[in-house]
């Protein structure tokens, strides 16, 4: 099926569903943030941790939660594996390397 039937037929889903929902960058449906989610980011943000070791904890839950398997670990994380790939480096070599993804930023998501 092209992207514009994938497309096409998730909108579909989402009109016989009743519900508002987005695409994810698989042209799959993904939920929107609900109130668990800002209150969660209300609890982060209020916990003193940096985004830097935010971002890490969750990369190494994804990975342990995928039991190693990187391209799982991407998937839980709605990344492709070479996104994951590069975040784990960067993290590993400092702020230093700031060279992009392998395969671009995803679209409308903060690096």
């Amino acid at each position: 099926m092209h992207r514009g039937g994938m497309l096409n037929a998730a909108l579909l889903r989402v009109l016989q569903k009743g519900e508002i929902e987005r695409l994810d960058a698989h042209g799959q449906l993904a939920r929107l943030p609900s109130a668990q989610d800002d209150a969660l980011s209300a609890r982060i943000l209020d916990s003193g941790s940096s985004l830097e070791d935010i971002e890490a904890r969750v990369l190494d839950h994804a990975v342990a939660r995928a039991n190693g398997n990187l391209s799982e670990a991407a998937r839980l994380l709605g990344l492709t594996r070479p996104q994951l790939a590069y975040r784990q480096k960067r993290r590993h070599t400092g702020p230093a390397d700031t060279s992009s993804p392998p395969d671009g930023p995803r679209q409308g998501s903060v690096s």
